[in-house]
C-alpha cells in the first residue's frame, strides 16, 4: 500500500493532500495543472485520481496477462498514454475509460514515454537505448534510432521546451538527443548508480542523486551547478529529486521520510518536512517526486514496509 502527498513549493511545510493508493506505484504522473494523478501499479492496474475526490477513481484499467509500465498525460490532460509489458502503447480517454488507440511500439521493455507539448509526436525510449517517434495519436512510426548500442538504459529525462531527451545507462554514461534534428547533441558522464533521476529537464538543468549526494547539472555541457551531500542528521539516502526553477529550488526526498528543498543557486536549506508522527511506526521507502507544471505543488510517492518484507 502506498500514500501520495502534496506540498506547496514555498517555504511553508504544510501538508496539502494525502491520497491512499492500493498497490505499489511503478510510475506516476501529474496533469499539467497538478489536479489529476495517474499511476501504474505493480498489481497490474492503470488508475487516475482527482486530487479533490480521491476515493472515486476517474479511471481504472486492468488487462489480462499485461502489466502497465509507464504513463503520461496528453497535453490537453484529457487522455492517458500508457506503455505496457507487451511493449504496446495504449491511449485511454480519461472521461470514459475507453481505449482510443493501440499500437506496437517498442523492441524492448519501455523505459519512458512522452508526448510533445504541441501534441504532434509521441516519443518512446526502450531499455536497449532505442529512441522512437510516432505521430500522435495515430501511432504511425516516424523514426527510430539506437543511440547507445549495447547499453541498458536505466533512466531518462525529457526537455518539453526544447524537444530533447537525456538518457543514461547504469554506468552513468549520458547522451542528449535532439528529437527535431534526430541526432545526438551532447554526451557526458554522471555519478552512478542513480538513486534518483528527475523526469524533466527544467531550464537546461537536471537533478539527479547517487546515495546521499544531490547533484544538479547543466544540459548539454554536463557542468555541475550544485553538488551537495545530505545533512548528517538526515536519515537514509535520496530516493526522489525534482527541480522547480520558477521558485528557484531543488527538492530531495529521502528513504527515511524527509523532504528537503535547497535554493538554486546558493544551496541554502529552504524547507525540511518530516513524515507526520502518525506514520512513524512504519518504515518507508520513497519512490518518486514530481513538480506540477505550474510550479506550485510537489508530490511524492511512498511505499509502506511492514517488518522486513516489501512489495514492489
Amino acid at each position: 500500500h502506498r500514500d501520495l502527498h502534496s506540498f506547496p513549493t514555498r517555504r511553508s511545510s504544510a501538508l496539502r493532500t494525502s491520497l491512499a493508493i492500493d498497490g505499489s506505484p511503478v510510475d506516476f504522473q501529474l496533469s499539467g495543472d497538478g489536479r489529476t494523478l495517474a499511476f501504474v501499479s505493480a498489481n497490474g492496474r492503470l488508475s487516475a485520481l482527482d486530487r479533490d475526490f480521491p476515493k472515486t477513481p476517474l479511471l481504472e484499467i486492468r488487462l489480462p496477462n499485461r502489466i502497465p509500465r509507464r504513463v503520461f498525460f496528453s497535453p490537453d490532460g484529457k487522455r492517458l498514454i500508457s506503455g505496457w509489458s507487451d511493449r504496446s502503447i495504449r491511449i485511454f480517454d480519461l472521461a470514459t475509460s475507453r481505449q482510443l488507440q493501440q499500437f506496437n511500439a517498442a523492441e524492448d521493455e519501455i523505459a519512458a514515454i512522452w508526448v510533445q507539448r504541441d501534441g504532434r509526436r509521441l516519443i518512446l525510449i526502450d531499455r536497449s537505448s532505442a529512441i522512437a517517434a510516432f505521430s500522435y495519436p495515430t501511432g504511425v512510426e516516424l523514426f527510430r534510432e539506437t543511440v547507445l548500442p549495447g547499453a541498458r538504459i536505466t533512466d531518462a529525462a525529457f526537455d518539453p521546451e526544447k524537444n530533447r531527451t537525456l538518457i543514461a545507462d547504469e554506468n552513468g554514461e549520458a547522451l542528449l538527443f535532439d528529437i527535431d534534428r534526430k541526432r545526438p547533441i551532447g554526451r557526458f558522464r554522471l555519478s552512478a548508480p542513480f538513486s534518483a533521476f528527475a523526469s524533466e529537464i527544467d531550464r537546461d538543468w537536471l537533478a539527479t542523486a547517487s546515495g546521499r549526494r544531490l547533484t544538479v547539472i547543466h544540459v548539454p555541457s554536463g557542468k555541475t551547478i550544485l553538488s551537495r551531500t545530505l545533512p548528517d542528521d538526515a536519515p537514509g539516502r535520496i530516493a526522489g529529486a525534482a527541480l522547480a526553477c520558477e521558485p528557484g529550488c531543488v527538492f530531495a526526498l529521502t528513504t527515511g521520510g524527509t523532504l528537503f528543498a535547497f535554493s538554486l543557486p546558493g544551496e541554502l536549506e529552504l524547507l525540511r518536512f518530516e513524515v507526520p508522527a502518525k506514520y512513524a511506526a512504519a518504515e518507508r521507502a520513497f519512490a518518486g517526486l514530481r513538480i506540477a507544471r505550474d510550479g506550485k505543488k510537489v508530490r511524492r510517492s511512498e511505499e509502506r514496509r511492514v517488518g522486513k518484507e516489501c512489495r514492489s
